[in-house]
C-alpha cells in the first residue's frame, strides 16, 4: 500500500475530509511512519544480510544505523558466537589484544566487535532484522508485508487520536494490541523458534 492510500484510510477512520481536516498531511504522514516503526520493532517482518569488511588488525566495523537485531553473523559460512566484555575477562586479561581467527562478536557501541582481532582480511555476514525507511513521497510502498498494513494503521490513529486529547485513543490502542497478539501468534505459527522483541534495542541478540 503507498503512501496516499495509507493516509487516505487514516483519515476515513478519523471521519474527517481528505484534505480540510483537522489533520495536517504531514502530521498523518508523521504518524504513519511511528505506526511501521512499531510494528518493525514487535514483529521483526524485515531481515537482510550486510557485509562488513575487517582489514588485517581491525576489531571493530560500524553497524547499519537502521539495525534493531542480529540473528546471525558468520565468515565464510562458520558462525560466530556472541561473548561479551565481561565474559571475555573471566578468560583472559589480554583479550582485547589477542589476534586469530575471529570466533566471537559482540556489540560495542554503534559497533561489531571480533574476538580476537583478526590476523588476516575477513568479511563477516551480518544476517539482521532492521527497521523500514520512512514513506516521504505519496506513491512510496509500505515495505512491511500486506497483512501488517492494518496494525500501521492502527497503531497511527491512536497516536492521532491521543494528539486531539480524543478519549477513544485508549480504545484503539486496544484494538492495536488485540491486533499484536494476534501476529504474533500468526509467527508463532510459522517459526519452529519464535523471538518476539517487546522493545527496541539494539543489544538484543539472538545467540
Amino acid at each position: 500500500m503507498q503512501l496516499a492510500d495509507l493516509r487516505s484510510q487514516l483519515r476515513f477512520r478519523l471521519q474527517e475530509p481528505q484534505a480540510t481536516g483537522r489533520f495536517s498531511d504531514a502530521e498523518l504522514d508523521s504518524y504513519i511512519n511511528r505506526g511501521q516503526v512499531e510494528v518493525a520493532d514487535q514483529l521483526e517482518p524485515l531481515v537482510e544480510t550486510t557485509q562488513l569488511s575487517y582489514a588485517i588488525g581491525e576489531a571493530t566495523q560500524p553497524l547499519p544505523d537502521d539495525l534493531l537485531r542480529i540473528h546471525r553473523a558468520s565468515i565464510g559460512g562458520t558462525r560466530l558466537r556472541t561473548t561479551d566484555p565481561l565474559a571475555l575477562d573471566a578468560t583472559s586479561s589480554t583479550w582485547e589484544g589477542s589476534t586469530g581467527t575471529p570466533t566471537h562478536y559482540f556489540v560495542q557501541g554503534n559497533d561489531l566487535r571480533l574476538y580476537p582481532i583478526p590476523d588476516s582480511a575477513v568479511t563477516v555476514n551480518v544476517t539482521h532484522s532492521y527497521l523500514p525507511a520512512d514513506l516521504v513521497n505519496d506513491t512510496d510502498e509500505l515495505s512491511l508485508p500486506g497483512w501488517m498494513e492494518e496494525g500501521v494503521i492502527l497503531y497511527a490513529l491512536g497516536l492521532a487520536l491521543e494528539s486531539d486529547m480524543d478519549n477513544r485513543s485508549g480504545n484503539t490502542y486496544q484494538k492495536y494490541q488485540i491486533w499484536l497478539e494476534r501476529a504474533i501468534r500468526r509467527l508463532r505459527h510459522r517459526t519452529i523458534e519464535p523471538t518476539i522483541r517487546v522493545s527496541l534495542s539494539r543489544m538484543r541478540e539472538s545467540s
